[in-house]
């Protein structure tokens, strides 16, 4: 038992970024705390959402299927972010090859893993299962028994989803070839995460509509009821008896029904072990390599400048390394689009937005458009791990024929270049909108020095805290502290521009033109004196990061 202990703690920090501990554990604990605050609004809205539906159903007695079809989308949920983690932990985990040669017993191993993918199920968990139950139970006037129910079925609900999710894993990767394309496999699930997130919030967009008819509800609710309902509760079987152990928590049925949910979770852990047992270790051994091997990258500095031969290596890096080519051009801009500009653009229409652009006067709409543009560029991040992302291999950059103010400057572009599809993405929308030319002109002179501003911010703080040992490309930029530092020092110098250009209107003409001024007189010298730092002090600290 204490070997088993052991191991869970090593699993514990090498198997998932949330629960590793290290220096910053305060910090990561800061940035959890915000996030939670950033969902709260979302999290209300699908309270609501749920106590709206409630009272449409509550007239027909139809109430309890809230907690049937919530409980057949939390294991929905479950399994297909499970299957993704769990191939990702289980086989393509760094620390795997480490724990093939140790006295580990197989099923040691397996419990182990399969904790560390539940305990991150639970933050996925969380956000459906507490306000589906905690409004159901208001609603319904349920006691106390109902919420000690509800707690051990959230400890346990996610355990036969995942066990699902193993199963069909480790049969595929032990009788297939699929097991060599690491890389590939990375790409794929980052896309398929994306896109499934996007569904999710386009869905949930579309059903926040609290004026939302009775008889759509009830179509849905049918539908759900009389067609293959219970052929997909039957594979996830564990979801039936905790539905019904919570609507009838006051009863004796209640109790037959928890037992009979504990009953079923026991039965999902033994299957997982035993077949575990027999594929698990077969399919793991030798297949934590990438099938693809690595082409190496030729810079040619006799053909082209140094700086831009860095920022080609620096590019095609990116490119052919999964995570980052996913966090930097796609999860780094595709999020604001959907949480912001398509709820704007569902609203009102593309038509209609950018004719309220072009009639209103001011600089408002400019400040508004710099202030998504701010937080696209805030939340990519290529900003703030410049030099993180070299990792071990930031030795390399001691021995190339590159000084190390040309990297430095490389870097610069290389955000610049690959954060700034953000600003491209933007101007075209506008020029779909149809805004005005006047209007995106002056919304691109404001940008370009937030964007050097950030770039060159980005690297400075990356430079004052690396993390350059690091086993998997997400351990840099999940739970990155320097990422919150860029925020609120931008979100400050944000404010603080918008205070003065409205000051400022109030004794002048033109407000737009002020509010460029303004950026160009806050921004321009504090990037001047940035890069003058840099070149003086920051070049003897990028050359002692790896001694």
């Amino acid at each position: 038992m204490n070997r088993f202990i052991n191991i869970l703690k090593v699993l514990s920090k090498t198997g998932t970024s949330i629960f590793d501990s290290d220096d910053n554990r305060g910090k990561k604990v800061l940035l959890i705390i915000i996030f939670g605050m950033m969902m709260l609004p979302i999290i209300t809205s699908y309270g609501r959402l749920i106590g709206h539906i409630y009272d449409l159903l509550e007239s027909s007695n139809m109430e309890k299927y809230i907690l049937d079809i919530g409980f057949l989308l939390l294991s929905i949920i479950a399994f297909v972010f499970g299957t993704f983690y769990i191939i990702k932990s289980f086989y393509f985990s760094n620390d795997l090859n480490y724990y093939l040669f140790l006295p580990i017993k197989s099923h040691e191993l397996l419990l182990g893993k399969f904790i560390i993918v539940l305990l991150n199920q639970y933050l996925i968990q969380g956000f459906f299962f507490l306000p589906m139950v905690i409004v159901y139970g208001t609603k319904a006037s349920k006691g106390l028994i109902y919420y000690m129910y509800s707690l051990i079925v959230f400890v346990l609900f996610p355990i036969v989803p995942l066990v699902l999710a193993s199963i069909i894993s480790m049969v595929i990767m032990r009788f297939s070839k699929f097991s060599k394309h690491k890389d590939l496999f990375k790409l794929l699930s980052g896309i398929m995460s994306v896109v499934i997130v996007i569904l999710i919030n386009v869905i949930m967009r579309r059903y926040l509509d609290f004026n939302t008819d009775s008889e759509d509800i009830n179509t849905i609710i049918d539908t759900m009821r009389h067609s293959q309902n219970n052929k997909v509760l039957s594979i996830f079987f564990q979801a039936k008896p905790a539905s019904n152990a919570l609507s009838n928590s006051g009863g004796l049925q209640g109790i037959l029904e928890i037992v009979l949910f504990l009953l079923s979770t026991v039965i999902g852990v033994f299957i997982y072990l035993i077949i575990g047992k027999k594929l698990y270790l077969k399919g793991a051994r030798g297949l934590n390599e990438s099938g693809k091997k690595n082409k190496k990258i030729k810079v040619r500095f006799s053909k082209r400048s140094k700086v831009i031969a860095y920022v080609i290596y620096e590019i095609k890096t990116i490119v052919r390394t999964p995570t980052f080519a996913i966090s930097y051009f796609i999860t780094g801009n595709i999020w604001l689009v959907y949480i912001i500009i398509y709820p704007i653009i569902s609203d009102m229409g593309l038509r209609e937005i950018g004719q309220f652009i072009n009639n209103t006067s001011g600089y408002y709409t400019i400040l508004i458009s710099i202030g998504i543009t701010m937080l696209s560029f805030i939340s990519n991040p290529i900003f703030y791990t410049p030099v993180s992302r070299n990792g071990r291999n930031f030795i390399i950059n001691k021995f190339i024929p590159i000084s190390y103010k040309e990297q430095i400057k490389g870097k610069i572009i290389v955000s610049v270049i690959v954060g700034g599809i953000s600003l491209i993405v933007y101007i075209v929308l506008m020029i779909i909108l149809k805004v005005k030319a006047s209007f995106i002109l002056l919304y691109i002179l404001s940008v370009a020095p937030l964007l050097t501003y950030i770039s060159i911010s980005g690297l400075m703080i990356d430079m004052d805290s690396p993390k350059l040992n690091w086993e998997s490309e997400n351990e840099i930029i999940k739970n990155n502290f320097n990422g919150l530092m860029l925020f609120l020092i931008n979100v400050g110098i944000f404010i603080a521009i918008f205070i003065i250009v409205k000051v400022l209107a109030s004794f002048f003409s033109l407000a737009s033109v002020i509010m460029v001024l303004t950026i160009y007189t806050i921004y321009l010298p504090i990037n001047i004196m940035k890069l003058k730092k840099l070149k003086n002090t920051g070049v003897n600290k990028y050359k002692n990061l790896v001694k």
